[in-house]
């Protein structure tokens, strides 16, 4: 598994939100295997500016059937802590 691969899992954040700050850093010139010292703070300012801010958030077909029966959902919800 590339690096890549293993940040969601290692950090904690969505791969949609890695793959987006890789693609920046790659933007930026960054590469696989670089030394340890290029990340200076103005290279990593420069790839968190190409990274837009509460980027748009992408749902599929399952966000919109649990959106359409949100009514549903929050009833059985509420049955299941009832009845435990």
């Amino acid at each position: 598994m590339a690096a890549a691969e293993r940040l969601p899992c290692a950090s904690r954040v969505d791969r949609k939100t890695v793959a987006r700050y890789v693609a920046a850093a790659k933007q930026c010139g960054l590469k696989p295997g670089d030394e340890d010292g290029i990340l200076t703070a103005e290279v990593v300012g420069a790839v968190a500016q190409r990274v837009p801010v509460g980027a748009p958030v992408q749902t599929g077909s399952g966000h919109a059937l649990c959106v359409e029966h949100s009514k549903k959902l929050l009833e059985w919800r509420k049955f299941a802590c009832v009845t435990g």
